[in-house]
């Protein structure tokens, strides 16, 4: 295995006392920090009282940053609600860099599938009677797969056009991102957002949806995702 296509990890855990991290680099963490930072702290001013169950119900939200997001590479991966051996809540993340992401359907299942398998290894990492080593070595397996290929344009297009910063992903049935976005395009996303974001998660019924948005998520929707369902406005 090349570990150089392992995924790395930030956040917490509940075998952990601190803040950790694995396999990602210093300018990303920080910068990604910051963005989870802001919209904890908004969201717990937000939510108040609610704030905590808000958080530990929060979907399991699976996203892709377009290159000069953060730094100047895509990026793709999970993060989820966790909290550390002594009680402290943050969120945990589980993310690689991705080659520029096609828009077909095989790119758009590959990493559907590979989402799906760091969210499974994610989940494993909140066990409070887990090692720290298995979860870590599960998770290197789980190398980025290939999302090059033709690159397509489509509807969303026009849904963006209407609103240059932010665009509700969501059709009735859809069950990942190949569903929710396979009428996008790398082209078109970068070209309306500049740089863009998607952000996808599934209900309980397993109905999917989302949004794209130019940049990070602000504080107020981070607030929001804590609560979202997907199917419901």
């Amino acid at each position: 295995m090349d570990a150089s296509n392992a995924p790395g990890w930030f956040g917490k855990l509940p075998v952990l006392g601190d803040f950790a991290t694995r396999r990602l680099p210093q300018d990303f963490v920080a910068a990604w920090d910051a963005w989870l930072q802001r919209g904890m702290t908004y969201s717990q001013e937000h939510l108040g009282s609610a704030w905590l169950d808000a958080f530990l119900t929060a979907p399991v939200w699976r996203f892709v940053l377009g290159a000069h997001t953060l730094d100047n590479r895509p990026w793709a991966g999970v993060v989820l609600p966790s909290v550390d051996r002594v009680g402290r809540y943050f969120p945990l993340t589980v993310c690689a860099p991705i080659p520029d992401l096609s828009f077909s359907g095989p790119a758009l299942h590959a990493l559907e599938q590979w989402a799906d398998t760091l969210e499974a290894c994610a989940r494993q990492g909140l066990d409070p009677l887990g090692r720290l080593e298995v979860f870590d070595m599960a998770l290197a397996q789980c190398v980025t797969p290939a999302l090059a290929g033709h690159v397509v344009a489509g509807g969303l297009g026009e849904a963006v056009l209407h609103n240059a910063a932010f665009v509700r992903l969501e059709r009735t049935g859809a069950r990942g991102l190949h569903d929710l976005a396979a009428d996008a395009g790398d082209a078109m996303l970068s070209t309306m957002f500049a740089p863009y974001t998607l952000w996808w998660c599934r209900g309980l019924d397993g109905q999917a949806g989302g949004f794209a948005c130019h940049g990070m998520p602000s504080a107020a929707v981070f607030s929001r995702m804590l609560q979202y369902v997907p199917g419901q406005v």
